[in-house]
């Protein structure tokens, strides 16, 4: 007989080690509201928190800014940024070493609709955070009610900014790290915690993760009624050592076979590289908008998917990049991702297709 995950222990679950006070108490409040999470924290008893994603929304005094400052404040460091594909939202991770990487995603108002913007709007200003542990934390909480209108709008324009008017700062989702990602979607199954579609990622791949169905919770509207909306997910991730970003990579393989969005163009341009502290002066033997392979001696390599600083000196001027490594050929070197390959409003990115329209 299937066991119902809200029947079990009574307990609190226990915390995600090794141990941060923010992050503990950010845990607790996420367990006590996610049932699947609970149910997982008691299945593993030890087990460490990979990621938590806030969201937020680009205006003065917020946004950005705010949150990565709340944790540049305690240590943490923005290691990469991203645009998202599905819709006008970027986000930017930071990292701290041995504690849960933060993921904060922005939306820009400004790319929706005049009328979804203008709801947008409306949403309550941030309050300064403030410095000790246990405020901090419930500092992350719901805005005040929205107006049901503004929702019905938003779902329909913008799930993403639907999502911010009912729920504003709390933590939109946590990953939790596991060592057998398929072994786990079935122990959960038969626990009675249900998963949100597929496993995302290739056996092969450096990232693998899949969701539980979000939790659905009443929100108190404007006008005293209230309305069930989902509201939070735990998230399983499976991550190779050395890979240390939340995006779901190009396996190894596809990279091996040419499966590019970009054509690489044959170029030879001299790269400062930088990873663990050194500093190794290489040239490149092709480059595209999305990556570039890098002439490297085996004892000069980087390990597969370690994150690299680029230097890359281009006609006019150099520009700086942060890559992933994605495969390595022994003898040759290494293929590498560009971080921002996808986002067309990086000045970097528009400096590289400048030279690499050049050169066709």
């Amino acid at each position: 007989m299937v066991k119902r995950a809200n029947a079990w222990w009574h307990r609190a679950p226990p915390l995600p080690r090794p141990s941060d006070p923010l992050i503990d108490r950010l845990w607790r409040a996420f367990a006590a509201d996610v049932p699947a999470a609970a149910t997982f924290a008691h299945l593993a008893s030890w087990f460490a928190a990979d990621h938590l994603t806030l969201r937020t929304v680009a205006r003065p005094g917020s946004g950005l800014p705010l949150f990565t400052g709340v944790f540049e404040r305690r240590g943490w460091r923005a290691t990469l940024e991203h645009a998202m594909a599905d819709e006008p939202v970027r986000a930017v991770q930071l990292s701290r070493e041995g504690l849960p990487r933060i993921v904060v995603l922005e939306l820009d108002p400004t790319r929706l609709p005049a009328d979804a913007h203008a709801a947008l709007l409306r949403l309550p200003a941030d309050a300064p955070p403030p410095d000790d542990d246990d405020a901090l934390a419930a500092w992350f909480k719901a805005p005040l009610p929205p107006s049901g209108a503004d929702l019905d709008l938003l779902e329909q324009v913008s799930p993403f900014g639907a999502w911010l008017l009912a729920f504003g700062r709390r933590v939109h989702h946590l990953a939790v790290s596991v060592a057998d990602l398929d072994e786990w979607c079935r122990r959960l199954s038969w626990y009675g915690v249900a998963l949100d579609g597929d496993v995302e990622g290739a056996p092969d791949a450096p990232l693998r993760r899949v969701a539980t169905v979000p939790t659905d919770v009443e929100v108190l509207l404007r006008d005293g009624t209230s309305r069930r909306m989902p509201c939070r997910h735990l998230e399983l991730v499976e991550r190779r050592p050395g890979y240390d970003s939340f995006l779901v990579a190009t396996t190894a393989s596809q990279a091996l076979e040419g499966k590019r969005r970009h054509p690489r163009v044959a170029a030879a341009l001299h790269v400062d590289l930088g990873y663990g502290g050194l500093r190794v002066p290489v040239v490149s033997e092709n480059v595209s908008l999305g990556g570039m392979f890098l002439q490297l001696s085996d004892e000069d390599a980087p390990a597969a998917y370690s994150t690299l600083q680029l230097t890359i000196e281009l006609p006019g001027g150099p520009i700086a990049a942060l890559a992933t490594v994605i495969y390595q050929v022994p003898g040759r070197g290494v293929g590498v991702e560009f971080q921002w390959w996808d986002d067309e409003s990086i000045a970097e990115r528009q400096a590289l297709a400048a030279h690499l329209r050049s050169l066709v």
